[in-house]
């Protein structure tokens, strides 16, 4: 029902997302009746036209629970006149006097819906670019370095598309593609087979650095007879150059090897973020991410090290004597590169 309502896959999961309570708290009743003719068409379609569009058990089938029954002596105008744009769905079952099961029974057993919100999309106020994203920085890092915005995400820790509207409000020009067979006379085949071949790097991996579609770079591999990577090829860990490289400042071999890493600047972020919480889980909360996803960025980061980073035995989680040291090191160059 969400695939059809939505036009695309929900997201994946044996849950329901919170979201659909809210959304069928305000179903417009259009939807609501379109939903109910599609569901007796499908009856139909399968010759069950005898069976109810709207079914619940018998009552004797479920003698030893107590059903959240609605109030059926409330008028369906005293309801109404609770729905309003602006009502919740606690709010309106409190004022009734029912629980909130029992409010979504009666609305939907008498067609009742809540009253949509306006739209105010472009009336909020955007709060202004921090860090990395600041116009003058974004300009520096985008036209003067010469980062992909690929890049520029891994260093502000956000996905590439707030990179594009961050170029865009900010009114720096997109860099122009590349023009057909530009490509193929800026790189060399040597490079190519080295990188691919002896290397063992992914054909994804060199197109990023490239800044180029993976499919260009697997024809430039035909047409340089580059023998594809064997079928279970092991790829080792993508590399970058190193977002540091410009400042000039020697780098540690873990950190060299941390920050030449696709998403290492990222997991060096998470990092830096767990000391000051009680809990990784707080962390993760702070990111805005699962703390499974906090895990994994802190295993990739140690993984990249070479040696552990946190004592993860101890609560509050706290940093090893080596990994005190990368996070210092962390922090002096991030602020560095933030300046």
């Amino acid at each position: 029902m969400r695939r059809l309502l939505l036009g695309a896959d929900p997201e994946s999961g044996n849950h329901a997302p919170a979201w659909t309570h809210r959304f069928a708290y305000r179903t417009h009743s259009g939807i609501l009746a379109f939903l109910h003719q599609q569901a007796r068409r499908n009856l139909d379609a399968h010759h069950l036209g005898d069976e109810p569009v709207a079914w619940e058990p018998p009552a004797y089938w479920l003698d030893a629970l107590d059903l959240p029954q609605p109030s059926l002596d409330l008028p369906d105008e005293r309801v109404r006149a609770l729905l309003t744009a602006e009502s919740t769905e606690r709010d309106v079952a409190r004022q009734l006097r029912l629980t909130v099961l029992q409010l979504r029974l009666l609305m939907e057993s008498r067609g009742l819906s809540a009253a949509t919100r306006p739209h105010n999309k472009g009336t909020y106020p955007r709060p202004p670019r921090q860090g990395v994203l600041v116009p003058e920085r974004l300009r520096d890092l985008y036209e003067r370095q010469g980062l992909q915005q690929l890049q520029i995400a891994e260093l502000a820790s956000c996905s590439s598309a707030v990179v594009k509207t961050a170029l865009k409000q900010a009114g720096i020009a997109r860099r122009p593609r590349r023009a057909a067979g530009d490509l193929k006379r800026s790189v060399d085949p040597a490079w190519l087979r080295t990188e691919y071949h002896l290397k063992g790097r992914t054909v994804a991996d060199i197109a990023r650095e490239l800044s180029a579609p993976d499919t260009n770079v697997s024809q430039l591999l035909d047409a340089w007879f580059i023998p594809r990577h064997p079928p279970g090829h092991s790829a080792p860990l993508a590399w970058q150059p190193s977002p540091f490289a410009h400042l000039g400042i020697p780098l540690s071999a873990p950190m060299e090897h941390i920050s030449t890493r696709r998403g290492g600047t990222e997991w060096l972020h998470a990092a830096l973020l767990v000391p000051a919480h009680q809990s990784r889980r707080s962390a993760a909360l702070t990111l805005g991410i699962p703390r499974t996803s906090l895990n994994h960025r802190l295993r990739m980061l140690e993984t990249a090290a070479g040696f552990e980073i946190f004592n993860h035995r101890r609560r509050p989680v706290v940093a090893t004597p080596r990994g005190r040291a990368l996070l210092d090191e962390a922090q002096r160059l991030f602020h560095l590169l933030n300046q």
